[in-house]
């Protein structure tokens, strides 16, 4: 069975809807995610609901913490080409991500 870390993995260059709570939520193109379920999206725009009215903000880059989302839904796929490059470089791996602290 995947994880949700790979599955989001396989959404890396598409547009997506991250759900924060009932009235609020990020869209953007989704380009990074890490073992936390930490999101990372550019061109974001904030979505809010106030009193049934939804409001629309422009943020460009934007880091969401993995604890704080709901759902991530994808609007549109990343390009075939893009999805092809991504799974070849998550098959072989990317690197190794250490643990950094002082020796004391």
């Amino acid at each position: 069975m995947e994880n949700k870390t790979f599955r989001l993995k396989r959404l890396i260059n598409a547009e997506v809807i991250v759900k924060i709570n009932e009235t609020r939520s990020f869209r953007g193109i989704l380009i990074g995610v890490d073992k936390h379920l930490n999101i990372v999206l550019n061109n974001c725009q904030e979505i809010m609901l106030i009193d049934g009215n939804s409001q629309c903000q422009s943020l460009g880059l934007m880091v969401i913490r993995g604890i704080n989302v709901q759902d991530v839904t994808a609007i549109s796929l990343p390009p075939a080409q893009l999805q092809d490059s991504c799974k070849s470089m998550f098959h072989f791996g990317v690197g190794e991500v250490k643990q950094f602290g002082r020796s004391y």
